[in-house]
C-alpha cells in the first residue's frame, strides 16, 4: 500500500477521491483476523463514545448465520438513527483520524461516514425514522426491529443488533437468508425485493446496480 495523508483523504473532495480511493482499498484479501482487529477496534472505540451503533447487513448476517465474517463480504456495515448519528458525527471522525483511519464523512441530506485502514473498510448508515420504516437513500427497514436495545456477543465484544434479528435479515435478504451464497453481488441479487426499496425511483435505480454487477460477473 502506498503512503496515506490521512487527513488529506478524509476532506478531499469527491473528485480527487475518485483518483485517491485505490490507496486506502487492498485490491487483495483482508484476512479475517485483520478484519476482526479493526471491527474490534472501531465498535470499541464507538461504544465508549456512547454512541447506539447496529451492526446491520453482512457483518449482522455473518453473525447470526456463521458466527463470524463472511469471507466474501467486502466491509463491515453499521448503522445508527439519523439524529443520534448527526450530533456525533464530527467527534467521530476526528476520534477515528487520530486512531489512524482515513474517515469520509458526508454530513449532507443523507449522512454516512466510511472509515479505512489496513486496505479495509468500515460503514456507519444513518437511518431515517418515516412512519413505520426506517430508511436509507435506497432501502427501507421496518422500525421495529430498530426499537429495542437488544445485544449479541460477537467476536469478544457486546454489540447491539436488530431484534429480531431474523425479521431483519428476512427482510433484507429474502427467506432463504439462512441458506449461504457464495458471492456477494449474486447475495445482492437474492435480496431484491421491491418492498424494501424506499421508493420505485430507489428500486430502479438499485436495479440498474445489480445489472452493472451481472456485468462484471459474467461478460
Amino acid at each position: 500500500m502506498e503512503k496515506i495523508d490521512h487527513e488529506f483523504l478524509s476532506d478531499c473532495s469527491n473528485e480527487e477521491w475518485l483518483s485517491y480511493q485505490h490507496t486506502v482499498i487492498s485490491s487483495d484479501f483482508v484476512p479475517l483476523k485483520k478484519r476482526e482487529e479493526l471491527f474490534v477496534e472501531v465498535y470499541t472505540m464507538l461504544s465508549a463514545m456512547k454512541a447506539r451503533v447496529w451492526i446491520t447487513h453482512g457483518t449482522l448476517l455473518g453473525a447470526v448465520r456463521e458466527g463470524d465474517f463472511i469471507i466474501d463480504d467486502d466491509d463491515i456495515d453499521m448503522d445508527m438513527i439519523e439524529d443520534e448519528f448527526r450530533v456525533i458525527m464530527y467527534d467521530i471522525k476526528l476520534a477515528f483520524l487520530k486512531a489512524g483511519y482515513v474517515v469520509r464523512l458526508n454530513d449532507e441530506k443523507n449522512p454516512k461516514m466510511s472509515m479505512y485502514k489496513s486496505g479495509f473498510k468500515l460503514s456507519i448508515g444513518a437511518l431515517k425514522p418515516s412512519g413505520k420504516w426506517l430508511t436509507r437513500p435506497i432501502q427501507k427497514y421496518p422500525r421495529h426491529v430498530f426499537s429495542e436495545e437488544k445485544y449479541m456477543n460477537f467476536k469478544g465484544i457486546r454489540c447491539l443488533v436488530p431484534y429480531p434479528a431474523e425479521d431483519y435479515l428476512e427482510h433484507v435478504y429474502g427467506a432463504n437468508w439462512t441458506v449461504p451464497i457464495n458471492s456477494d453481488d449474486m447475495a445482492d441479487i437474492h435480496s431484491i425485493k421491491f418492498f424494501n426499496f424506499r421508493s420505485r425511483a430507489a428500486f430502479l435505480l438499485a436495479f440498474k446496480i445489480l445489472i452493472k454487477r451481472f456485468k462484471k460477473l459474467f461478460l
